[in-house]
């Protein structure tokens, strides 16, 4: 099963901020000169690419063989957890909480990876 993920919590509070950061630019920009301009047109076409890169990069598998694989943003490896591996879990409305190997991860799943990895967690803690 695929689907998408965001790191939640702070990591991804300020992630956000630095590339809503390149919309405000092209507002800025927009209203400085007070007409459309390369700069506005330019740093506006930025936010959409890196926006869509920065959801669209961000993918979760779960393989029949009990692993989730996250396709991290800048990495072009990715970050392949067991998940009979994971300790100290704790579900959140569309988040999860755990730690793998000595490190804390905190993601927002999307509604049906969500509900995936929980049953498959469950099933694996009864």
């Amino acid at each position: 099963m695929k689907g998408f993920y965001q790191p939640a919590g702070v990591v991804g509070l300020v992630g956000w901020a630095w590339i809503l950061m390149i919309a405000l630019f092209s507002l800025i920009m927009q209203l400085e000169v007070t007409h459309f301009n390369v700069w506005t047109g330019g740093s506006l076409i930025v936010f959409f690419v890196v926006a869509g890169f920065a959801i669209f990069r961000r993918r979760v598998e779960i393989d029949d063989a009990g692993f989730a694989h996250f396709t991290q943003l800048f990495s072009p490896q990715r970050l392949s957890v067991r998940i009979t591996g994971l300790h100290q879990v704790q579900f959140t409305k569309n988040a999860i909480l755990f730690q793998y190997n000595g490190d804390h991860y905190y993601f927002k799943l999307s509604k049906a990876i969500y509900a995936e990895l929980k049953q498959r967690i469950e099933d694996t803690n009864a």
